[in-house]
């Protein structure tokens, strides 16, 4: 079972950089990366798409979306079209409601 997960951050380049910083920090379970194409697909058939923060760009399903943000919310704050688009496209999610929503928080400590 191969998921299709969304990664959304505040704006173009938030997102662009820490989908590149998600994917060094969990580089040993990827098996292609496309950094052009915001693109990742782990080992286990898991397909990971950077998603800009613009409504045009949300026509995919997804099982999963996280969202990478820090303590100001700023995503949350001025994603909302996005995020309830991206709410919609997850009807026929294989995941549990309860972990359909990730947030990747900038703020936190790399260990």
């Amino acid at each position: 079972m191969s998921l299709r997960i969304a990664f959304v951050g505040y704006n173009e380049d938030q997102t662009r950089s820490y989908f590149r910083e998600m994917a060094e920090l969990n580089r040993e379970q990827i098996g292609i990366c496309d950094f052009s194409q915001g693109r990742i697909v782990l080992r286990d058939g898991t397909e990971i798409l950077r998603i800009s923060p613009n409504v045009r760009f949300v026509s995919l399903n997804f099982d999963q979306v996280i969202i990478a943000d820090d303590h100001r919310k700023h995503c949350g704050i001025k994603n909302c079209a996005v995020l309830t688009i991206l709410a919609a496209r997850m009807t026929w999610s294989l995941v549990p409601p309860e972990f359909r929503w990730q947030y990747y928080d900038l703020d936190a400590e790399v260990e």
